[in-house]
């Protein structure tokens, strides 16, 4: 009946010692658990008593009896199964057997099957503690990034269907539905987020938990998204000995329009040349990076000043709240 289990540590380990050296595949076959789980064993890490370390791999972390001592690999008497990560849950009660078949390295069948039961904690934060990313109240969030969208993270394992279906944004952005696992919903708003703007995410009390338990009170939290402007410049300001044949590439941090950029765009000197969205090696456009590639070769040791007005617009036509200008000087 062991509370052993809080999310935050990632793998449940289970650590049994044999009164006598054991053999290995016998054990790994008759081994199980309710609920199914998936996992890998360590044999050896230890010959009298099981870790009392959370963590089941790397020996470093581990602490051993004083004296034990592994002469081969026949004489182990102990291990740990560590369970995957998605069989790791929160909040449940896992019985854990060995039938009979499995044997010492004498041959010998275990006399009686091993089955006992434990129970994990509850998440660590409270059941209406959902944890947001971004944070409730965030401002100058990145309106493009790649990786995360909107993240709830909830204290129990939800039901997806009734969870999305009480889900609601403001402003109401196209959105889709991600599910990383039982307790954490990914929102894609299809891609970047508007720039400059307050974005609220709400959770009704309808939501139900895997048990059909509803949450019985509405969530919300809110972030700002930042202004719509310049990530980074290559070359960047103030640099020196930039080659005098390299293109001029800015970043945004939202997809910018590629109109509202030609036109917002000034060289000092003044050189002609075109502009596009960047381009990789296989001529996919990144809508987020603007090129400026002069049509001749720039100046040899001459301090150019690159200026963006404030009409450079994202792709929602939301208008940089500042100009933005950066100067390098090219090489001899």
């Amino acid at each position: 009946s062991e509370i052993v289990y809080d999310w935050r540590y990632g793998r449940i380990t289970i650590s049994i010692l044999f009164a006598r050296p054991m053999n290995r595949m016998s054990v790994e076959k008759a081994f199980s658990t309710n609920p199914p789980s998936t996992g890998i064993f360590y044999w050896g890490n230890y010959t009298r008593a099981p870790m009392t370390s959370l963590y089941a791999d790397g020996a470093g972390s581990a602490r051993f009896e004083t004296g034990a001592t592994i002469t081969t690999f026949s004489k182990v008497t102990s291990m740990t199964f560590q369970m995957s990560k998605k069989d790791s849950y929160i909040d449940t009660n896992y019985t854990v057997s060995i039938t009979k078949e499995a044997k010492d390295t004498s041959g010998n069948q275990l006399r009686f099957p091993l089955v006992f039961s434990f129970r994990t904690v509850q998440s660590y934060v409270t059941v209406y503690g959902i944890q947001t990313n971004p944070f409730h109240g965030d401002i100058d969030v990145e309106p493009l990034n790649y990786y995360s969208g909107i993240n709830l993270t909830f204290p129990r394992r939800m039901d997806p269907v009734s969870t999305e279906a009480a889900l609601q944004l403001n402003p109401n952005l196209n959105r889709a539905v991600l599910w990383p696992s039982e307790n954490v919903m990914r929102i894609w708003t299809g891609g970047p987020f508007p720039s400059d703007t307050t974005i609220t995410v709400q959770v009704d009390g309808r939501a139900l938990d895997k048990d059909g338990v509803p949450l019985n009170e509405n969530f919300s939290f809110w972030f700002r998204t930042a202004p719509f402007g310049v990530r980074y410049t290559s070359p960047s300001n103030a640099q020196l000995y930039v080659p005098r044949t390299d293109p001029i590439r800015i970043s945004f941090n939202n997809y910018a329009s590629k109109s509202s950029v030609q036109t917002a765009f000034s060289i000092s000197p003044s050189v002609g040349g075109a502009i596009d969205y960047a381009r990789d090696y296989y001529n996919v456009e990144y809508l987020d990076q603007i090129v400026f590639t002069p049509s001749s070769t720039l100046q040899a040791n001459t301090k150019y000043t690159v200026t963006l007005s404030a009409s450079a617009m994202d792709i929602n036509g939301v208008r940089m709240k500042l100009p933005h200008s950066f100067s390098f000087i090219t090489r001899q």
